[in-house]
């Protein structure tokens, strides 16, 4: 069963005003397990965070930004976006038999990433998130929330708001092979959770590498629909396509 989850913001528990009607979307309801967590066995007491890009099938911008195509023809150019991960957290090893819906793992455990981030889409640049220290635990997946921004959670980016938007992405969009390009926009206030299996092995203190696929964006999405409702998807394949990569860390 595919365990990706997205709520509003109510749903996740966070302070952000009133919260609205709970939204909840599963993408995909097939009988297919995750793939089993690969991490070592062994404990792990503090953790470095970090995000990077995987850049297959992205043609990239002069100036910035990138062109993806899908296999049907649509293709998007991204001149600007950006994309706020509100938190990642180590989740400890459980019988999967046991286990609820994402997040599994306890949202505010002490490895959690110390403050949101808000990713440019049109750089692609590798950030850190920061690190954390914590009780000795073993531990077999990375939760990965995308929520939308605060005011100043995180900083926005100069002359750009992203209090109340977790993905905001402008640029042109292409239709089908024969269209015209067109001016496009789309901006999501939802969030998206997914538990990301760790892969490696390393104990003690240790890295840990979230791996993005912005190809992924606009995979098996109608865009006849409102655009709120394709950032929705957008977010969601950028999620499931994510991996988290456990690796031993530089002892601070």
């Amino acid at each position: 069963m595919n365990r990706s989850l997205f709520a509003a913001c109510g749903a996740v528990g966070l302070g952000c005003g009133p919260p609205p009607p709970v939204v909840v979307v599963v993408l995909d309801t097939g009988d297919a397990d995750p793939p089993a967590a690969e991490a070592s066995a062994g404990e792990i007491e503090r953790v470095a965070w970090s995000v990077a890009w995987d850049e297959t099938g992205l043609e990239r911008l002069e100036g910035g930004g990138f062109v993806l195509e899908r296999s049907d023809g649509v293709a998007l150019a991204l001149t600007e976006g950006w994309l706020v991960v509100y938190s990642m957290v180590l989740e400890p090893c459980a019988d999967p038999a046991a286990r609820t819906p994402p997040p599994h793992g306890d949202a505010q455990h002490p490895s959690r990433t110390p403050e949101p981030v808000a990713l440019a889409l049109h750089t692609l640049t590798p950030t850190s998130l920061g690190s954390a220290s914590f009780s000795p635990d073993t531990f077999c997946e990375a939760g990965l929330t995308i929520f939308r921004g605060d005011d100043g959670a995180p900083d926005p980016p100069a002359d750009h708001h992203l209090a109340g938007r977790s993905l905001v992405v402008s640029g042109e969009l292409r239709p089908g092979p024969d269209a015209a390009w067109e001016p496009f926009e789309m901006s999501s206030s939802l969030s998206a959770e997914h538990d990301l299996p760790l892969r490696g092995s390393a104990h003690g203190t240790v890295a840990v590498e979230v791996v993005l696929s912005p190809a992924s964006l606009l995979d098996g999405l109608a865009l006849d629909q409102d655009p709120e409702r394709i950032a929705l998807g957008a977010i969601a394949n950028l999620t499931a396509t994510a991996t988290a990569t456990l690796s031993p860390g530089v002892s601070p």
